[in-house]
């Protein structure tokens, strides 16, 4: 995350993958092992998705892997197929 911050690294995302990494983190039980209120981790998603280079999915991949939100990270993963993503 530092490295995208700081423009060192491209960071992709699309706007399944963001809404479902918001969804999970903003859980209660998530929120409280992070320490962070809600506007907190807002003001997170929103300094990455600010740096963050937007992947349009025009192909959905679903369902094709065990866990359907995985199938989200395939998506924005195809788009950079030629060069590695880690995830």
């Amino acid at each position: 995350m530092d490295r995208a911050l700081a423009r060192a690294s491209t960071l992709l995302l699309s706007v399944p993958l963001v809404l479902d990494y918001q969804g999970v983190l903003t859980r209660e039980e998530h929120r409280k092992v992070n320490r962070l209120s809600v506007p907190e981790l807002d003001a997170v998603f929103n300094s990455l998705v600010r740096v963050a280079e937007a992947v349009q999915i025009r192909f959905l991949w679903r369902p094709l892997l065990s866990d359907p939100t995985d199938d989200m990270v395939l998506e924005t993963a195809v788009f950079v197929s030629e060069e590695p993503m880690p995830t």
